[in-house]
């Protein structure tokens, strides 16, 4: 087994949940064989700032660009996450301070408020009516109040850019990493209490299960499809 690759997670300004933005790098960690581990080689910065020229980054340092715009969204924000539909990954919270051309190394919209969002329901929690039973209907998922016309993997899409970039700066390659990132394997996971979702979902995009990954989520307070 391959040694993992050690990475100090810095802060530089306030973001929006130190825990939050630590534990989603996580998910991406154990796919591509990091470590997080204080003064190692390799850094990736999380700036939270208006202005990216003021970020202390060295030349090998990997760069999440965010905002106090995004602090203000993640913590009183109703509103699908704002997502630059016109580049290639769909960056979610694109820096409005990113130059065009950046420097390898730089993810300019931040993936991880994005992903947090995705991944914890954040917008169908605060959205959800307060008499009903937790339950939510197609046209009130986050991706269709977003203008998507069908579920896309942007998680998965959005934390593959920080491997993306890693790999431009040169950082080993320890964990299985193609194109985009985190390579995506066909496959369905299914977490949910209610068959009749599932079959729903089926019918209405006309997808081959055996064939697409898709996860569909249910619990008792909120529910939504990522």
């Amino acid at each position: 087994m391959s040694e993992r690759l050690p990475v100090e997670v810095v802060f530089f300004g306030e973001p929006f949940d130190r825990k939050a933005v630590i534990h989603t790098l996580r998910h991406l960690a154990m796919r591509v064989g990091w470590t997080f581990k204080p003064k190692a080689e390799r850094r990736l910065i999380y700036a939270s700032t208006d202005n990216p020229d003021e970020i202390p980054a060295g030349e090998n340092d990997l760069m999440i660009l965010s905002s106090n715009a995004v602090r203000r969204h993640m913590t009183e924000g109703r509103d699908p996450v704002p997502i630059m539909k016109t580049h290639p990954d769909k960056l979610p919270f694109y820096h409005p301070g990113a130059r065009t051309g950046q420097r390898h190394g730089c993810v300019n919209g931040d993936v991880i408020a994005g992903a947090h969002a995705l991944l914890n329901l954040m917008y169908e929690r605060r959205n959800c009516p307060s008499n009903r039973d937790g339950w939510i209907l197609f046209k009130e998922d986050w991706w269709v109040k977003g203008g998507f016309e069908r579920p896309e993997p942007l998680s998965d899409l959005w934390l593959g850019c920080i491997a993306s970039e890693a790999e431009k700066l040169g950082w080993p390659r320890i964990g299985k990493i193609g194109g985009k990132g985190v390579d995506h394997y066909p496959g369905t996971v299914i977490l949910t209490h209610d068959v009749d979702y599932f079959l729903l979902f089926n019918l209405r995009f006309g997808i081959d299960t055996g064939a697409t990954r898709r996860m569909t989520y249910r619990n008792n307070t909120a529910g939504a499809m990522v």
